[in-house]
């Protein structure tokens, strides 16, 4: 993995980190998109985007003092989520009345070392982007609520240590202390907190799951979502990729970052 961006500074090159997914999202305070033209802009990113998948719409969230809380606004958010795929999977569109997010995705099978750098993926979703807000022009008149940016990890944990008890060698994180005679079966941890420097909060969480392989993985996902006065979008994105190194890096043990180094 390269977390990396020329255009706020330098940062260390990871390229066998086991990022599995990029996420980047705008949310709008109202109503961006019909119905028809949900499935209007599905028709236009066909080509690009030929598998579709229609969904439950996403809840705005917002951080309320210590709580997460949730708007749910059907008049605002609509009444179903277009989520559209590249035929490799790797690249994923999601459309709603009032969100738009592009994705990056590192299948189970496919190895690590493929992350192609968020520079790519920025100028990718705003290319997408563009081609919704020209095609949609009110998108452009409505502000904007926040903004999104998450990466996912998922690593086979068994290369590294024996079981879940010892998660401490690859991350600063323990698990409970309790004695068991072959070790903890699964992790889950979530965490959030405030983040004004993005004019927002973010999302920590430690998980477990099962791969397409069949075997267990620790899977970690960071979000961070905001917006700042008078900033622009590319500034906002750029600042939080470089949030987002600064995390990976203090999460994770040295021993483990020079092997993916």
């Amino acid at each position: 993995m390269v977390r990396s961006s020329s255009r706020v500074g330098k940062v260390k090159n990871f390229p066998n980190a086991p990022v599995s997914e990029v996420i980047l999202g705008v949310t709008s305070s109202e109503k961006w998109l019909s119905i028809e033209d949900q499935f209007d802009a599905q028709r236009a990113l066909s080509d690009t985007f030929p598998r579709v998948e229609i969904l439950p719409p996403i809840a705005d969230e917002w951080m309320d003092g210590f709580q997460l809380t949730q708007d749910l606004n059907p008049g605002r958010m609509g009444v179903v989520l277009v989520r559209l795929r590249s035929n490799d999977g790797n690249w994923m569109c999601q459309i709603q009345a009032n969100k738009f997010y592009f994705n990056w995705i590192r299948p189970d099978f496919e190895p690590v070392g493929s992350y192609p750098g968020f520079e790519d993926i920025y100028q990718r979703f705003c290319e997408a982007f563009q081609a919704l807000s020209e095609r949609f022009p009110k998108i452009t008149s409505i502000p904007v609520k926040y903004y999104d940016l998450g990466y996912h990890d998922r690593l086979e944990w068994q290369d590294y240590i024996d079981n879940l008890s010892d998660v401490h060698k690859i991350m600063r994180f323990n698990p409970p202390a309790i004695e068991t005679p072959e070790g903890l079966n699964n992790s889950f941890s979530r965490y959030t907190y405030n983040y004004s420097p993005l004019g927002g909060y973010g999302v920590f969480a430690v998980n477990t799951d099962t791969a397409a392989t069949g075997k267990q993985v620790l899977k970690l996902e960071s979000t961070l979502r905001g917006i700042v006065p008078n900033q622009s979008r590319e500034d906002w994105f750029n600042t939080a990729h470089m949030i987002q190194y600064e995390h990976f890096m203090r999460v994770f043990t040295p021993e483990v970052l020079k092997r993916w180094s």
